[in-house]
């Protein structure tokens, strides 16, 4: 958990905004960094504590994610194309996911995650992250119904395409794949080539 914080942290992403005011532009980062000083009494309560405590300690933090959310929605309506805000978004949003158990507000929540990817997507289609996430999200519907793991194939196709270096991409499709009964071995063999460990052990059961 303390480290897909830190992803999300760390893969903020700070582009030029186009096609906005100086003054429209001030307006959306001011609502940016209200956000981020909601975000930042989150996450300041997980450091150097075990998983099970963190879990906990989501469930109490929720209130401060849900004002993040609010704020980097205020960005977002300023400027749909702000990709920082949208990072910031889905990292709440993925945060207050892990934090309850699977429900109708889980569902939603998802949803809401996944709107956020496939904007990050739209707006910064070079960035391998989102198509990954894109497909990590899909993978999660197809425990109700496989026909989305066609879906989530697709994205990390994207990803691949995008990057074909990143090896975890490669790792995603095999396990997509496996779940929906087709061929996957040879992208475990890619994932492995491209030096991912856990890629490697998982090719071995393969052979």
């Amino acid at each position: 958990m303390k480290k897909l914080l830190l992803l999300f942290l760390y893969s903020s992403l700070f582009v030029p905004i186009c096609c906005v005011s100086q003054s429209t532009f001030k307006k959306a980062n001011d609502y940016l960094e209200l956000a981020k000083d909601h975000e930042k009494q989150v996450i300041d309560d997980y450091s150097g504590i075990g998983f099970e405590e963190q879990k906990e300690r989501i469930r109490k933090d929720r209130e401060q994610s849900w004002k993040a959310v609010e704020y980097y929605t205020k960005a977002i309506d300023i400027d749909p194309g702000f990709v920082e805000a949208y990072v910031g978004r889905a990292f709440n949003y993925d945060f207050l996911l892990a934090g309850i158990n699977p429900s109708n507000e889980a569902d939603e929540l998802r949803k809401l995650l996944l709107s956020d990817y496939l904007s990050l997507h739209k707006y910064d289609p070079d960035e391998v992250l989102w198509p990954c996430r894109i497909g990590v999200t899909f993978m999660a519907y197809g425990r109700v119904e496989s026909k989305w793991y066609k879906s989530s194939i697709k994205y990390f196709d994207i990803a691949v395409e995008i990057d074909p270096n990143y090896s975890n991409a490669y790792m995603f499709r095999a396990n997509a794949k496996k779940l929906l009964g087709i061929e996957y071995c040879s992208d475990y063999k890619k994932c492995c080539d491209l030096g991912n460990s856990i890629g490697c052990l998982i090719y071995k059961k393969c052979q």
